[in-house]
């Protein structure tokens, strides 16, 4: 017996949960103004537009559903060992995580500001992700989400008795 969407959604780690709502609320918002800007101002400048960045977001969000739904994706949970920022300082360009005796690069982590050297660091990568080899290091371009911490910090704990 299939499970609702809510309780499927409920399963998924808070990460991904986020990265959802995000693709389907941006979405969701590009088809209200593109509702709009057909009813005041009907013009293909701003409609064709509008439709090709809500159907990109909500196809998106539908693949990431679909590889959470169905656990399409590997968890790395390993220590920060290094951190490469942009000229400014603000966003991070590259994170090195140390996994299991593996030296492993994530470039372009996203969302993810505060993160310091010795952070316990969980990375989401969808399960067909190619993974490249530099200098001894596996290189990933390509995450679904990265969190600081580890699943098991986030996990309640259970009371023995």
């Amino acid at each position: 017996m299939g499970l609702c969407m809510k309780e499927k959604f409920l399963k998924i780690p808070s990460a991904l949960q986020k990265q959802l709502l995000i693709w389907f609320l941006v979405g969701t918002l590009s088809m209200i103004i593109l509702m709009a800007s057909c009813f005041f101002m009907p013009d293909w400048n701003l409609i064709v537009p509008c439709i090709l960045f809500a159907v990109a977001c909500l196809v998106s969000g539908w693949v990431l559903w679909e590889k959470c739904v169905y656990h399409k994706y590997v968890v790395i949970e390993g220590t920060c060992t290094g951190i490469e920022r942009f000229r400014f300082h603000r966003y991070i360009r590259a994170i090195q995580i140390l996994s299991d005796d593996h030296d492993i690069e994530i470039v372009a982590p996203g969302a993810i500001k505060y993160l310091a050297i010795g952070d316990a660091v969980s990375v989401y990568v969808a399960e067909n992700v190619p993974i490249y080899e530099t200098d001894g290091r596996m290189v990933i371009c390509s995450i679904l989400a990265v969190t600081k911490g580890t699943i098991r910090d986030n996990s309640p704990q259970q009371k023995q008795d």
